[in-house]
């Protein structure tokens, strides 16, 4: 028997983790668009960052409350989000908001992709983009 299993990807540069990451990780579980959770501290070449993309998992590890650990697999991201979701065959990508100008245009990008893989699903895996709101503007210290 083949149990289908829906995964979300939560990819970010996660540069450093904080809070607001962790508040956005739960409430996409607590949301149940998905079984499972693949957050991916994903390199953006057009960022500086602080920390390596393994530093910001080992850090998210820390950071991860227990109860969120059966539900959430964490992963250093070698490879674009694209590759990412496509490797993990992730049914759903969550997007936190958007915290600066090359943030911006990189979500319109993502946008403008992911609508023409709608158009053709043989591109990307990804069935919706989901955007999950915050729930307390005070939350993203």
């Amino acid at each position: 028997m083949c149990v289908f299993e829906t995964s979300a990807l939560i990819p970010g540069s996660y540069d450093p983790p904080h809070k607001g990451h962790i508040a956005m990780i739960e409430r996409a579980v607590r949301s149940g668009i998905a079984e499972k959770f693949i957050v991916a501290a994903i390199k953006n070449p057009t960022k500086k960052r602080l920390l390596d993309p393994q530093n910001s998992v080992a850090l998210l590890d820390i950071m991860l409350p227990d109860h969120l650990r059966g539900f959430v697999v964490l992963e250093d991201g070698s490879d674009s989000t694209l590759a990412t979701a496509k490797r993990h065959q992730a049914d759903v990508v969550v997007r936190g908001r958007v915290e600066s100008t090359k943030d911006a245009l990189h979500e319109i990008a993502l946008k403008y992709f992911f609508s023409l893989a709608a158009l053709c699903k043989k591109q990307s895996p990804m069935s919706i983009q989901r955007e999950l709101p915050a729930e307390d503007p005070e939350a993203v210290v």
